[in-house]
């Protein structure tokens, strides 16, 4: 597993759209953005099954480089359209992008 981890917490603007929202995630925004920016090597989706945040799903993209370097590329991206922005992506509240590191070793049972 990378070191640096990139955690996109998101929901769809339209809860009548949620499978369209979710299609477009998953076969146009990871596929741009595993194209597009170096250092996002893999990504793997999930559903928030808890009320802790007013997010319903998260992202977790592995990371192989600066992280510093690969939010610099994603406002790149952004910018020339190699990576689209979406209607079905909702506003507010806004995705939540954060980096994480590891703290050591993967202690497993």
């Amino acid at each position: 597993m990378a070191e640096n981890l990139f955690l996109a917490f998101s929901n769809p603007a339209d809860p009548s759209r949620e499978a369209e929202f979710n299609e477009w995630y998953d076969q146009t925004h990871i596929p741009q953005l595993l194209k597009h920016v170096p250092g996002l090597v893999s990504a793997q989706r999930f559903r928030l099954e808890s009320t802790q945040l007013p997010h319903r799903y998260l992202a977790i993209y592995e990371v192989d480089g600066d992280p510093d370097d690969v939010i610099k590329d994603l406002g790149a991206r952004g910018a020339d359209g190699s990576v689209e922005r979406s209607p079905l992506l909702q506003r507010d509240p806004a995705p939540i992008a954060l980096f994480v590191s590891a703290m050591g070793g993967r202690i497993t049972k």
